[in-house]
């Protein structure tokens, strides 16, 4: 078996192959000659198609997270060159879908607005107070197994004050490096060029009933705080003060969304520490506005141990 294939050279190429290449063709080419040694590093990675839980343990190497974070980005770069240089004649959306199913990911859009499926690119204002509607999707969501690796883009039709459109659409989105409609971050930001690429990729899950934003790399020693309640799993960690700060509601609003989507458009120099959150949501017709009554504690006790609930 070979071994994985650095998605951080597919970065750095498709920079190379994209710059001054408004149609694209040598991207498609590049992609093409990736595809085969891609898919084999993602069979390899099948693992984390499932979350690691207490019954279903495995290993969440930092190098595979870091692989697949450097692939997350290349996904970043191909949808920013989708959006600013439109749909031509080489590099296209179908192109783009092509690479990534050809891989191992499975396409999606869903029709019923969902935090965990979309990202918001754009708000149309209504005012009859009806649930979060998609009227637009601009580009597909991907997913790896129960995955999620990339959300739909999507136009929504929402009241304010559910939504707000200028904080939906301008406020800071986490767990992104770049997007041309609004400032991003993710934790490679601020690093050396060597270091930036020690970055895990941030992972979410859904399985038949619950949605489960974020996912520790070890089901045993889960050093994460839980929404459901403010439990912290590491006695070392400032979470809670945070915690404190935002607020359970403002929290959890960020790390569903990935940005704050109404009221003020709030920054702080803390928020990067929504990667140390996570929050399991059972599934209803409605996900947003949150009600309460479907959050579930993300953690259980086994033998006076904290683990991962499956």
């Amino acid at each position: 078996m070979e071994a994985p294939v650095s998605f951080r050279d597919l970065w750095y190429s498709l920079h190379d192959a994209l710059e001054g290449d408004q149609l694209g063709k040598t991207a498609v080419r590049l992609l093409e000659h990736w595809l085969e040694p891609s898919r084999a590093t993602l069979a390899e990675y099948s693992r984390f198609k499932r979350r690691n839980t207490w019954s279903n343990q495995y290993t969440a190497s930092g190098e595979a997270l870091h692989n697949l974070y450097a692939l997350s980005r290349c996904n970043d770069f191909l949808l920013y060159q989708l959006w600013t240089n439109g749909d031509n004649a080489w590099f296209n959306g179908r192109s783009y879908l092509w690479f990534f199913t050809e891989i191992g990911f499975s396409s999606f859009q869903c029709e019923t607005f969902s935090p965990f499926h979309h990202e918001i690119v754009e708000v149309e204002p209504e005012e009859n107070g009806l649930p979060v509607q998609v009227v637009d999707v601009m580009w597909p969501g991907l997913m790896f197994g129960d995955m999620m690796f990339s959300r739909a883009g999507v136009t929504v039709l929402a009241h304010p004050g559910v939504i707000d459109k200028h904080t939906a659409e301008k406020s800071l989105l986490h767990h992104a490096y770049m997007r041309p409609n609004r400032p991003c971050t993710d934790l490679s930001m601020g690093w050396g060029s060597n270091s930036q690429w020690g970055t895990r990729f941030e992972r979410s899950y859904e399985d038949e009933t619950h949605f489960y934003f974020g996912c520790p790399s070890d089901a045993s020693r889960p050093e994460m705080l839980d929404l459901f309640d403010g439990h912290n799993t590491s006695q070392q960690w400032s979470g809670p003060a945070v915690l404190n700060q935002l607020g359970f509601e403002r929290c959890r609003e960020l790390v569903m969304h990935r940005c704050f989507v109404r009221g003020a458009i709030e920054q702080r120099e803390d928020d990067h520490l929504i990667h140390a959150f996570v929050l399991r949501v059972r599934k209803a017709d409605s996900m947003w506005t949150l009600d309460e009554s479907l959050i579930e504690p993300y953690f259980s006790r086994e033998n006076g141990a904290v683990i991962v609930r499956d």
